[in-house]
């Protein structure tokens, strides 16, 4: 859980990262293009995380 938390929280804000304020700052992209990239992004994650986790507990037997 707390890859996936910080994994997403990567994508959501614009000063999650050390990368992040320099790409922000150098104007490449704007406030709005990195929220809407971020939300994209999130919910790529979520999905991906769902279905690997998912398919892990399936190999530790805890999902049936």
């Amino acid at each position: 859980m707390m890859a996936a938390a910080s994994d997403i929280m990567m994508t959501l804000t614009h000063d999650a990262t050390g990368t992040s304020l320099v790409i922000c700052g150098s104007s490449y992209a704007t406030l709005g293009e990195w929220w809407k990239a971020g939300f994209v992004m999130s919910g790529v994650l979520i999905v991906v995380w769902v279905a690997v986790g998912s398919a892990w507990w399936k190999v530790l037997g805890y999902w049936r």
